[in-house]
């Protein structure tokens, strides 16, 4: 060996070592968080995940309650506490705003103004997230290498792996902490179902590392695939036989434990998360299974060029075998799973056909065949991702041993690749400072996913109410542009094909006519709205003694509307007819009419029970307006009757609603207006 030689050999067995691949992991993950790990908490779900783990104790965590948690996460749970013993709470608490509460969640009735519980700091939780896909990575390292991926090929697929900008939702958001541990804890079984099977210690190791990922994910019921996969296309030892019955029972024994794992947790998993049920895509499994084909496929072109990544996809299903977009996604599926297997060549073969195994095998879980109202995202393909990587990885390593070159050489190229992903997500890495920016950023990538829109109308409907002229920062201009950007974000919605699994047909005409009296298009919104309440559904059930939904499963909103949705259409109402009394050319008498349904309505809302602070705002102003006609009248008797009412409504409101009354920005809605005066008679001429 020549001296050049050697000392390349000698640099590439440094790079490969262990420790300096924990520091090149370390460098994708600080590229990775190096514009958002300073980031608050998202006010999408965090606070709805970490408040369990952090008032519950440890027994309440592993004990199976439904109803405690969604879905069941206690390992995920122990996390959090032990964050808060390193980093010590957080002072500084975020607010958080209604609408975008209700947007994501929309069984929340009112989101708290701050998480009212110990809770350690976002940066430190996010940094903790960042140490768990080291560690993942790492381990995912050390398994390729064991199962004879070489070190080179295990590097570039562990550093691809851990910066990839699909993983970024994972690490980035403090809520799916339970990603990032399933995945630590998934390759850590993989790491020791290989090890050598005279270790007696390697069985309970695998069973215990498998329970942990179970515990901290559901997800992480995809590492049993793998697990199978491992057994019949083992590169380490390729002794599976496909035609000797006593493999197959080998395997059957190995795979007891892990089965009954699985069962376990899937069944804990269907108990726990009844509520977000839904009906697959198209409708029946069949569709869901075509649909999966588009969604799969372009799960892999996001893994290999991840240039057009979204907070949100929008899905439209594939309900019929004569969809072209069936046979353009399963050739493409086809071309990119199968010429990985053929350029891997016989050495690299196995391994292309487990990375290929690995990749359906770990989606399973999040495949649509059982439904869940988000048919793709990112945080879904995270465990999968490693399985494709490996499998293109193969072929590409199969491509360069089968034809070399003194010009090029392809292994060493290959190591743009984490160089060039670690760009793309550094890219990406400034989207999740904010909730605002993702969302934002979805609709505009993806106006297909009722998700995105919905969240970003939440965003503008805010925006309107803090620009308008009673808002805390009063801009006419920045307020019409909301306005009208929110118009534009709600029209043709009905056809995203997502959107009843997130909003029911009355709460999404409530929605859209909401905006409607404040733009003074008064006559839309009884066309909008339709008969209130709806002919054709009926309301949800209320709330039991711990104020939980008593009907949660999301298939009960294609027949049922919350009772939250009436008061708010009869709120829609009363201010329409408020607003009315306000039109030129309109007699006394037709104002009074149209002030007395403004106060009808404003009672309806309110005896609907659900504590809703606009409804007596709207009940105060529609009498202090009644009062003034009255005064016009010169019934200074009923005028003064009537703003008395009208001041013990406003008098009230604080007790109603106080988180609302904050959110305003500190504006003074309760004040009530000057007591009515009598009309100056206006002199003779």
């Amino acid at each position: 060996m020549s001296k050049a030689t050697g000392s390349k050999t000698g640099f590439l067995t440094t790079l490969y070592h262990p420790l300096a691949m924990s520091a090149m992991l370390a460098a994708m993950v600080v590229v990775m968080l190096h514009a958002c790990w300073r980031a608050p908490f998202y006010n999408i779900d965090d606070e709805f995940h970490i408040k369990p783990g952090m008032v519950g104790s440890w027994k309440d965590w592993f004990r199976f309650r439904p109803e405690f948690s969604v879905p069941y996460i206690p390992v995920t749970f122990f996390s959090y506490t032990i964050d808060l013993t390193l980093f010590g709470e957080d002072q500084n608490k975020p607010e958080a705003r209604e609408e975008e509460f209700t947007a994501v969640n929309p069984y929340a009735v009112v989101a708290s103004e701050t998480m009212d519980f110990p809770v350690p700091s976002a940066h430190g939780m996010r940094i903790m997230n960042g140490v768990y896909q080291v560690i993942a990575g790492l381990l995912l390292y050390l398994f390729l290498r064991r199962i004879h991926a070489g070190s080179g090929l295990a590097a570039v697929v562990a550093l691809v792996w851990t910066g990839h900008p699909m993983a970024l939702e994972s690490v980035a958001w403090i809520a799916e902490r339970k990603n990032v541990l399933a995945g630590m804890f998934g390759i850590a079984t993989l790491l020791a179902w290989t090890a050598g099977r005279h270790h007696h210690w390697r069985w309970p190791l695998v069973y215990l590392l498998y329970g942990l990922a179970v515990l901290s994910k559901p997800s992480a019921l995809g590492v049993l695939p793998v697990l199978i996969g491992l057994e019949l296309f083992d590169p380490q030892r390729n002794e599976f036989r496909f035609t000797r019955i006593r493999d197959w029972l080998a395997l059957t024994e190995r795979m007891a434990v892990p089965v009954i794992i699985s069962i376990a947790g899937s069944w804990a998993t269907l108990k726990s998360v009844t509520r977000e049920i839904t009906l697959p895509p198209g409708g029946t499994i069949w569709t869901a299974l075509l649909t999966d084909v588009e969604i799969f496929a372009r799960y892999i072109e996001n893994i290999l060029v991840p240039v057009n990544l979204s907070f949100f996809y929008g899905v439209d299903p594939i309900v019929s075998l004569a969809d072209t977009r069936l046979w353009i996604y399963g050739a493409f599926l086809l071309g990119i799973c199968g010429g990985s297997i053929w350029a891997a060549g016989p050495r690299y073969r196995a391994l292309a056909l487990l990375g290929v195994f690995w990749f359906f095998g770990a989606l399973g879980p999040n495949a649509n065949i059982v439904g869940i109202p988000f048919w793709m995202q990112d945080r879904y393909v995270y465990l999968s991702t490693a399985g494709m990587l490996l499998a293109v990885g193969a072929g590409i390593a199969g491509i360069a041993a089968r034809f070399p070159s003194d010009k090029v050489n392809l292994p060493r190229i290959a190591w743009l690749w984490p160089l060039g992903i670690a760009a793309l997500c550094g890219a990406r890495s400034p989207l999740f400072t904010d909730t605002d920016k993702l969302s934002l950023d979805a609709v505009q990538r993806q106006p297909g996913s009722a998700m995105a829109r919905l969240c970003a109308a939440q965003i503008f409907k805010y925006r309107f109410h803090l620009h308008s002229m009673n808002g805390a920062t009063p801009d006419r201009a920045k307020a019409d542009a909301a306005a009208r950007t929110l118009a534009q974000i709600y029209e043709g919605i009905e056809t995203c094909a997502d959107i009843w699994a997130h909003v029911d047909p009355f709460t999404l005409r409530v929605k859209k006519s909401e905006l409607l009296p404040l733009l003074g298009r008064l006559d839309e919104v009884e066309k909008t709205l339709g008969p209130v309440p709806p002919q054709d559904m009926e309301m949800l059930s209320g709330y039991d003694a711990k104020g939980q939904w008593i009907m949660r499963d999301r298939r009960a909103k294609i027949k049922g509307y919350p009772p939250k949705t009436l008061a708010i259409a009869w709120g829609v109402l009363g201010e329409t007819h408020l607003r009315r009394t306000a039109l030129p050319g309109m007699q006394n008498e037709q104002r009074i009419a149209h002030a007395r349904k403004a106060l009808q309505f404003a009672d309806e809302s309110i005896n609907v029970q659900v504590r809703d602070f606009e409804a007596y705002i709207l009940k105060g102003r529609a009498l202090f307006r009644l009062a003034d006609l009255h005064a016009e009248k010169n019934d200074m008797e009923n005028a003064m009757k009537i703003y008395q009412e009208g001041v013990k409504v406003l008098k009230s409101v604080p007790s109603v609603s106080l988180s609302h009354k904050a959110a305003r920005q500190g504006l003074d809605l309760v004040t009530p207006p000057k007591p009515p005066a009598a009309p100056v008679p206006q002199k003779q001429p």
